[in-house]
Order: structure tokens, then C-alpha cells, then sequence
């Protein structure tokens, strides 16, 4: 994908991004847990931020700039 582009923050804050639509159902099945690792892999961190509420998260991410928005829409349709 293209979150190398990203920024340290942003890296953090899509991994979360992620993790917690992953948990909207309340089941983080063994699927779920190996796409989070596997973007742990691509995005060097070693943990999973938990930091922010999902509105947060979008908030931020509705603020930067569009190219940024759409690598985050490209990787979020990726998991749906």
C-alpha cells in the first residue's frame, strides 16, 4: 500500500484507526489480529496506539490533506 507516505502520527493513528473498526463487533478474530500485525509490519510499530475515540480519529484524519485521506479510505475499504 502507500502508508509509507505517512507520518509518524498518522502511522499511529490509522493502525488505531484500523484496530477499532476491526473491534466494532466485539470479536477480534484470527484474521483481524493477523491484519493488524501485518500492518504493524508495514508501518515499523511495535505496539497498537489506543488513544482516541473513532470520531477522533476521523476527525483528524478529515483534516489532512487529500492525498493523505485517500491512501486512508483505500486502506480502511481493504478491511471492510
Amino acid at each position: 500500500m502507500f502508508l509509507n507516505l505517512f507520518n509518524q502520527e498518522e502511522k499511529g493513528n490509522f493502525l488505531e484507526l484500523v484496530y477499532k473498526i476491526s473491534n466494532l463487533d466485539g470479536n477480534y478474530d484470527e484474521d483481524e489480529k493477523e491484519l493488524i500485525n501485518n500492518h504493524k509490519i508495514e508501518l515499523c510499530l511495535s505496539h497498537t496506539p489506543d488513544t482516541s475515540s473513532i470520531e477522533m480519529l476521523i476527525k483528524f484524519f478529515s483534516e489532512k490533506l487529500e492525498q493523505i485521506q485517500k491512501i486512508v479510505w483505500f486502506g480502511l475499504n481493504y478491511i471492510l
